[in-house]
């Protein structure tokens, strides 16, 4: 299978993972889910590319970078900050997009760099791996992460 093909594959598949974990876990009432969640996708690219990004390394992508970029709004007031990930130095990947309106798509792999994304410039590309090692280590994204990867399993 092509990359570009196999990278929306594990895209909308993790991504669909994620929604049911979230769902089962509030339909429980589990109270591990983090406070960004709640307005899902919107407050949680951060954590969700994360988590994309591990588990495509998982899967065998590599040379993944967590790009965050900030947009300060014409009219003043705090920053808008988003999370997405550029993969294989070739894929500018997210899945948390959809949350703006310009997006217009459920996920986004692109060869260059979206069209919604061009107010976050600059923006800057961490290694994953780096990333990783400050991020993630709070018992609620364990726990989710968790019952994320059971979702995952099931076919």
């Amino acid at each position: 299978m092509e990359t570009k093909s196999r990278l929306e594959s594990a895209c909308y598949h993790v991504k669909k993972a994620l929604i049911e974990t979230l769902n089962e876990s509030w339909d429980k009432g589990d109270p591990f889910v983090p406070s960004e969640f709640d307005s899902f996708p919107r407050g949680a690219c951060e954590v969700t590319s994360l988590w994309l990004g591990k588990m495509l390394m998982e899967i065998g992508f590599q040379d993944i970078h967590v790009c965050n970029g900030s947009h300060r709004k014409p009219t003043g007031g705090s920053a808008n900050n988003h999370v997405w990930l550029f993969v294989n130095s070739k894929f500018y990947v997210d899945i948390t997009g959809n949350q703006f309106k310009e997006c217009g798509q459920e996920i986004v792999v692109s060869n260059e760099i979206p069209k919604y994304l061009s107010n976050y410039f600059p923006f800057t590309k961490t290694p994953l791996e780096k990333y990783l090692a400050v991020c993630l280590t709070d018992n609620n994204y364990v726990e989710l992460e968790a019952a994320f990867r059971t979702t995952l399993e099931q076919p």
